[in-house]
């Protein structure tokens, strides 16, 4: 049996040449509507977690997509000059989003955390959010 289909791919190698081409290209072709049909979201409109994640929107601003956390450890956390530094790292991180805006940073025990969003990212958005870890 494979033997056969061996001696039908060699024999008729140009076919099966155009044929994969064919294949390649009606593939890249269709693969650049792909991004329209994706979401970032798990959300279903119309079902409760969609009108709370409405809510928590309107009445406390909380955005649960297009947000990233950066997270730096620091030794001493309440030093103005270290935050003011690196509140200058999460803006320059946040300006890679066209419509991206850092929030102020917050201190905790030996870390400083900040969040920036963009309004750029929403339920049927192609791009993802991202999370960032690093240390000054």
């Amino acid at each position: 049996m494979l033997e056969r289909l061996t001696r039908a791919v060699l024999r008729f190698r140009y076919v099966v040449l155009a044929l994969w081409v064919a294949l390649a290209v009606f593939g890249a072709v269709v693969s650049m509507r792909l991004p329209e049909l994706l979401s970032n979201s798990f959300a279903v409109p119309g079902t409760d977690s969609d009108r709370a994640q409405g809510i928590l929107g309107r009445a406390f601003g909380e955005r649960t997509e297009g947000a990233f956390t950066v997270v730096f450890t620091v030794r001493h956390p309440s030093d103005k000059a270290q935050q003011a530094r690196l509140q200058q790292r999460l803006a320059a991180a946040a300006s890679a989003v066209p419509t991206g805006r850092a929030r102020q940073l917050r201190h905790g025990d030996g870390v400083l955390s900040g969040d920036s969003d963009s309004s750029t990212f929403s339920r049927h958005s192609s791009s993802s959010a991202s999370s960032s870890s690093a240390s000054p």
